[in-house]
């Protein structure tokens, strides 16, 4: 789900002068082919005359390798040469509901992806704690659900991995930004 905090990410980032690639996507399967869908992009790519030309391998690499075509739709935020590409799928945690929060004098806050963070730095304590409460039980009362959903993006990675021919998942997830896994695994090192 889009939300505040990604809005404050994109309104914060500044690409000094280079030009940001913006594009919005109709993914919607039922109605069209992801093929198709790669072409519109190759096309709408092409009419950069090359002006964006790292901005075009990195979209269409994500498009490739990384992104989920079960989403009915995408928002894609590219600047290469600024190192920055992000990437939103639509109707995320849609039909999630928490109950309200509470303040010491009863007034009702709506809970939800948009307004957590604020709620969660309320100046009222108990807005903050009834806002976390609600917030996290209803995450709670879905984790088979949600636990159902990993189980399921690992299968997928697997799989993209595998039919896309990269050795392993994790390669496959560095790639689109050209990282070695020998980067990933130093840094995991440096921890351990």
């Amino acid at each position: 789900m889009f939300t505040q905090d990604h809005l404050q990410e994109l309104l914060s980032f500044y690409a000094n002068g280079t030009p940001v690639v913006s594009m919005y996507l109709d993914t919607d399967c039922s109605q069209q082919s992801a093929e198709t869908v790669k072409l519109q992009v190759k096309g709408l790519l092409r009419e950069l005359n090359g002006a964006n030309e790292q901005d075009a391998v990195v979209i269409e690499r994500f498009l490739d390798h990384s992104y989920d075509w079960t989403r009915p739709g995408l928002a894609l935020f590219s600047c290469a040469p600024s190192d920055f590409f992000k990437a939103y799928n639509a109707l995320t945690n849609a039909d999630m509901k928490f109950p309200d929060a509470v303040d010491s004098e009863g007034n009702v806050f709506e809970v939800g992806q948009s307004s957590i963070n604020s709620l969660i730095t309320h100046s009222d304590s108990k807005v903050r704690q009834t806002a976390f409460d609600h917030y996290a039980d209803g995450y709670l009362n879905q984790k088979n659900t949600i636990a159902s959903i990993q189980v399921g993006g690992i299968h997928r990675d697997i799989f993209n991995a595998r039919t896309r021919n990269y050795p392993s998942s994790l390669e496959a997830s560095l790639s689109p930004n050209d990282i070695p896994p020998a980067v990933f695994h130093a840094l995991i090192d440096t921890f351990d």
